[in-house]
């Protein structure tokens, strides 16, 4: 997969442990507000889950995915879209690290294969 941009992002609003909104620095004093998918994971669901134990898994997902990334300065790495209209992205953090990997690590994840639109 082709990568795109690089965008300075500042994490406005964390949805669940895969998905946020951002407001991205364009550059020239230029920001737009968008919603990003985290390209490379899957975590469990909140909203629509299968079991009990999947929103459990899903709230511990966004509680760590709160803590990583809401109010901070994140770097963004765009790889298009995703069928929901979400800005497919790599996040790394402020300190460097990949966020994907992190959560991958930290169980609060699995991987997953992404298909760009």
């Amino acid at each position: 997969m082709k990568l795109l941009s690089i965008y300075k992002t500042k994490v406005i609003e964390v949805i669940d442990g895969d998905t946020f909104r951002g407001e991205v620095d364009l550059g020239f004093d230029v920001r737009i507000t968008r919603h990003f998918r985290v390209f490379g994971i899957d975590t469990p669901e909140i909203f629509k889950p299968k079991t009990d134990s999947e929103r459990v898994r899903g709230v511990l997902a966004k509680d760590r995915a709160c803590e990583l990334l809401l109010d901070k300065e994140v770097e963004v790495k765009l790889h298009g879209t995703e069928k929901y209209g979400r800005s497919l992205v790599e996040v790394i953090l402020p300190d460097n690290r990949d966020y994907t990997k992190l959560m991958i690590q930290e169980g609060f994840s699995k991987t997953q294969t992404a298909v760009v639109v």
